[in-house]
């Protein structure tokens, strides 16, 4: 009967002692609250040239946004870049593709079209990753680590002696982000790449038909051409050697960042404690108890 009781009150505490280790560090006067801004963001831009002796002195982008209800952008793009060579030569370019990420989201993107055209007549091209250019074209990639998140649209192109050609981006894009933030990034700094220097003049037009909180543009040495309530229409113009930026962007807040209370079963200390409660301790009482009924039992 004795043995019972003792059992019974082991048990009890054991219980009450698991129940501190799981619950006890959850209950506080102050939730511990983690701000978790979730985000979207989409790369497209200009040719990484892969060859040498090959200026691309003009590049001309016109890019619109369309924003509706339910956080859908509609994008469309078209670009235009002049190349030059004195030097004969058959060389690859690789233009960055529309990569997205969604950092602890996934955006849902549709390509409607993407087409590369030379003089016109619309070439082939391929899809790689970063690592597969590395593997497969010969050039110092130290300068352009920042690109190798991306995908690129890789194409070859012959260009004789003192030759131009005059190249045509074009995309149209759908996307829908789910997140707090989206960002809609147009890579410049790949123009770094090409022999000279070169002149780019890029025109963003975005209209707004959602309840955004707020949206901007980045780097802001940008020119208004047209802003109303709904349409904003703006200018970048400059030669790549004056500027630092990698990227010319547009932004949104769509939401207000949302707070949430971690899941207290993933406290690394709670799971400590609890392993203790649980594993250890049973343990070291047990075998005391073993040890201390021993000691009492009668020897014959």
């Amino acid at each position: 009967m004795k043995r019972r009781y003792i059992a019974a009150i082991v048990l009890w505490v054991l219980f009450f002692q698991f129940q501190i280790a799981v619950e006890g560090l959850h209950v506080r006067a102050d939730p511990i609250v983690i701000e978790v801004p979730l985000s979207d963001h989409m790369d497209i831009g200009s040719g990484l040239c892969l060859g040498s002796n090959v200026s691309m002195p003009e590049a001309f982008v016109n890019i619109s946004i369309i924003v509706e209800d339910a956080f859908c952008y509609t994008i469309n793009m078209s670009c235009q870049f002049l190349l030059q060579t004195i030097t004969g030569q058959n060389f690859t370019t690789a233009f960055v593709y529309p990569s997205e990420w969604g950092l602890f989201s996934e955006p849902e993107v549709g390509f409607k079209s993407f087409g590369i055209r030379i003089n016109g007549s619309e070439i082939d091209f391929s899809v790689m990753e970063w690592a597969d250019i590395l593997e497969t074209y010969d050039f110092d990639a130290s300068d352009w680590l920042w690109l190798a998140s991306n995908q690129f649209a890789v194409y070859s192109l012959e260009m004789p002696p003192n030759s131009t050609r005059v190249v045509n981006v074009e995309a149209d894009i759908t996307l829908h982000s789910y997140a707090h933030d989206f960002t809609f990034a147009y890579c410049i700094g790949s123009a770094r790449s090409w022999d000279g220097n070169t002149h780019q003049v890029i025109q963003m037009d975005f209209k707004n038909n959602a309840n955004l909180l707020e949206h901007g543009f980045q780097p802001e040495n940008y020119e208004d051409l047209m802003v109303d309530n709904e349409t904003e229409t703006i200018r970048w113009e400059f030669l790549i050697s004056e500027l630092d930026d990698n990227y010319v962007t547009f932004w949104a807040s769509q939401y207000e960042n949302t707070s949430y209370e971690p899941d207290p079963y993933s406290n690394p200390l709670r799971i400590v404690l609890a392993a203790f409660f649980t594993i250890v301790l049973p343990i070291v009482i047990f075998s005391a108890y073993c040890i201390k009924t021993k000691d009492q039992t009668p020897k014959v």
